[in-house]
């Protein structure tokens, strides 16, 4: 019996682009669910649900992906409400089907912690972006010119960057957020308006011009599931400044950055722009490994479900 393909992720985020890049190349014959909330639980319940995201349907058996659990681990992002959900839906529906998804070995070691059952196998399919948009631009980098791509919930630490612009007057910082609001008003109390340029509701085509063009990315990230920006730099050949503490970003990233240990410190991540802008980097790239590709990424998930229905 085919499962049924949750399709109902749509949107810009993580989970939604993932499901989007995955579920096109599973088999055609497997059949989808493409419309309502992906919240209804009431929707493709009479066979194996396969879902790139959390919900939780009255299937008996589904085999979800967890990206991270940063609801439970972030006291901004928690909540009772979440952790009700997180252990009273979602824990026993994992418990039930004895297989759950995730993206990264960090967050795959998170969740076996999380769910504490030696029953349950914990797979990281992996993560990826589109090479042929992040990869193809020949690099341009311009030494003065650094990026930041992300929201700006606590979690992200990215209020030190502005702070760190103060000590390097001549670097200038391009801002992709969704939060664009909140980033011209950090801008204006910071009195950076000619150091610091927010951009919003950027094409990936035009994300990966930005990339081409800077000397590095910053990414002072305290806690994520993966850390697509830092994918999307590695594969654009563009070096990295991260929180050394944030583990996940840390395997992505490799030696195509600089781990910054004091992430609270503003002229720990001024310092970690001068590493990205004054280093050779193109050796390191050549030798660095290619990352997965959402075809591998695909293959994974369609050889966990087929061996999880075999079963």
């Amino acid at each position: 019996m085919n499962p049924v393909l949750d399709g109902r992720w749509r949107g810009h985020f993580g989970i939604a682009r993932f499901g989007r890049e995955v579920l096109r190349r599973l088999p055609s014959e497997w059949p989808r669910l493409d419309s309502g909330s992906p919240w209804s639980p009431f929707q493709g319940v009479s066979k194996t649900r396969y879902s790139p995201g959390f919900n939780v349907s009255l299937s008996r058996r589904q085999i979800l992906t967890v990206h991270d659990l940063i609801h439970l681990d972030e006291p901004a992002e928690a909540s009772r409400a979440k952790s009700a959900y997180y252990e009273s839906v979602l824990k026993p529906a994992i418990r039930r089907t004895g297989i759950v998804h995730t993206v990264s070995e960090y967050s795959k070691r998170r969740i076996e912690t999380w769910l504490a059952d030696d029953k349950v196998r914990v797979v990281n399919v992996g993560n990826s972006v589109d090479v042929g948009v992040f990869g193809a631009l020949e690099r341009r980098a311009r030494q003065e010119e650094f990026l930041y791509v992300g929201n700006l919930k606590p979690h992200k630490n990215a209020r030190v960057l502005w702070e760190a612009l103060r000590q390097r007057p001549d670097y200038r910082l391009t801002v992709v957020t969704g939060d664009g609001a909140q980033a011209r008003r950090w801008t204006d109390e910071s009195g950076l308006g000619e150091q610091v340029s927010v951009r919003t509701g950027m094409t990936d085509s035009e994300l990966a011009g930005l990339y081409a063009t800077s000397a590095g990315l910053v990414f002072p990230s305290k806690l994520e599931g993966f850390g697509l920006p830092a994918l999307e730099a590695r594969v654009g050949r563009v070096p990295v400044a991260f929180a050394a503490s944030c583990a996940v970003v840390g395997e992505t990233v490799g030696e195509c950055g600089v781990g910054v240990v004091d992430d609270e410190s503003p002229s720990a991540w001024a310092e970690s722009m001068d590493q990205l802008a004054g280093g050779e980097w193109s050796g390191t790239f050549a030798r660095a490994s290619t990352p997965i590709s959402w075809d591998e990424v695909a293959a994974n998930v369609q050889q966990s479900i087929e061996s999880e229905l075999s079963a």
